[in-house]
Formats: structure tokens, C-alpha cells, sequence
């Protein structure tokens, strides 16, 4: 019992037995950190799941305890962050998205624009891909609204397009007019995702994941 264990103390170095009380809520508090690093990140990666924004997203939340390497504390400190800040603060707070650079539309890429690694290919890579000029026209059912086209033939393989050239279309080969990129003014994207709900709980959860994880050091110290 825990008198018993301070009689123990005084009997002998309270100095000591301070020592390991303090160690034992030490190696509590940063179980405590590291139990709630992993359940938040956890959380936020399934809310961005259900979001239907994809594994690779949801994969660049992390949580980092501090101090580390070994190292242990009675205040630590859990680091959660995203290694895509720009997307997932997108996806929380709903922003309207404009050109830049003084531009007056915003290029938004179709399917059929070419990937560049894990992107899309941007207008100027598409027409030096393509070696050709996109037609510009009007959507005749959005208003303020423009198509970017291109004069295409389907590859052989039945997947994407390759530039109509003469020596293709002589071959058979069916030129199309395939829209490259949509102009429009602005985008509103959705709120998809629910970051800031996800820490209040974890802050409404924090002193009891405290209580739990000091309560099993000391039990487990008691039963060594």
C-alpha cells in the first residue's frame, strides 16, 4: 500500500523514493502523450477518409512527442501537423479560390490532362506536350464560362491522347475535341472535413487519458 511505502521512505532515503514517484508520473505523462498523438491522428485520417479525399492525404497527418529520444517529462508536448498544410486547410475552411498573378481565370484541369508526377499537367506543359494552340469557347449553358480545347487523336493503347498529326489522321486515326481545362472565375470549394472538432474532443479527453495512464504506472510500479 502506499503508506506502507512511505513508512518504507522515511524509514530509509525519502530523497530516493521522491525520485522514483516522480519518474513513475513521468513515464505516465508521456505514455498519456503519445496515447493521444495516436488516437487524434488516427481520427483525422479517417475524417479525411470519409471526406473522399484519398489515403494519400489522409497518410500525411503525423504526431510527433516531445521531448523525444528518450527522454521524459511531466509536461510533454504533442506536435500534430499535416505534411500537406495547403490541401487539408482547404478542405476545413472552405476558401474561394482566384487566379493569381492578376490573372482572370482560374485553368481547372479535366481527366484528360496529362499527370506530371502527382499533378496535372499545367496549360503551357499541355500545349508544349501537345504542340499545339488550345481553342478557347464559350460553355453555352455557364455563363462565364470557357472551354479549353484541343484537336486530339486517341492513343493506340486507348489511353489518353496524342497530338493529330498529319501522318495519324492519314492512318485513320479519328481527330477529337477534347476540353483540356475548364476557365472560370472563381471556385468555392466544401468544407469536408472537421479538424477543429476533432481537438476539442481530444481536449475534452486529455485529463482522463492523464488519469489513466499515471493510475497504470503506479499500479504497474506496485506489482514490481
Amino acid at each position: 500500500m502506499i503508506g506502507m511505502r512511505f513508512e518504507a521512505a522515511i524509514d530509509g532515503r525519502l530523497d530516493d523514493y521522491m525520485e522514483s514517484r516522480v519518474a513513475l508520473a513521468k513515464s505516465g505523462m508521456m505514455k498519456a502523450a503519445a496515447l493521444a498523438g495516436r488516437t487524434v491522428v488516427g481520427r483525422l485520417r479517417a475524417d479525411v477518409l470519409s471526406a473522399g479525399l484519398g489515403p494519400r492525404i489522409a497518410n500525411t497527418w503525423r504526431a510527433n512527442v516531445h521531448p523525444s529520444r528518450g527522454a521524459s517529462s511531466l509536461r510533454p508536448t504533442v506536435y500534430i501537423y499535416s505534411k500537406e498544410p495547403q490541401i487539408v486547410e482547404a478542405f476545413e475552411t472552405g476558401p474561394t479560390i482566384r487566379a493569381r498573378k492578376g490573372g482572370v481565370y482560374l485553368w481547372v484541369p479535366t481527366e484528360n490532362v496529362p499527370r506530371l508526377g502527382r499533378k496535372r499537367m499545367t496549360p503551357e506543359d499541355v500545349e508544349n506536350r501537345f504542340n499545339t494552340d488550345f481553342d478557347i469557347v464559350p460553355a453555352l449553358t455557364r455563363p462565364g464560362v470557357y472551354y479549353a480545347l484541343m484537336t486530339l487523336v486517341r492513343a493506340k493503347s486507348g489511353r489518353g491522347y496524342r497530338r493529330a498529326s498529319t501522318g495519324r489522321t492519314r492512318a485513320g486515326r479519328q481527330a477529337e475535341r477534347v476540353v483540356m481545362f475548364v476557365l472560370v472565375r472563381q471556385v468555392r470549394l466544401r468544407k469536408r472535413t472537421d479538424v477543429a472538432g476533432i481537438v476539442v474532443t481530444a481536449q475534452r479527453e486529455w485529463t482522463d487519458i492523464v488519469a489513466r495512464s499515471l493510475a497504470e504506472a503506479f499500479r504497474n510500479s506496485e506489482g514490481s
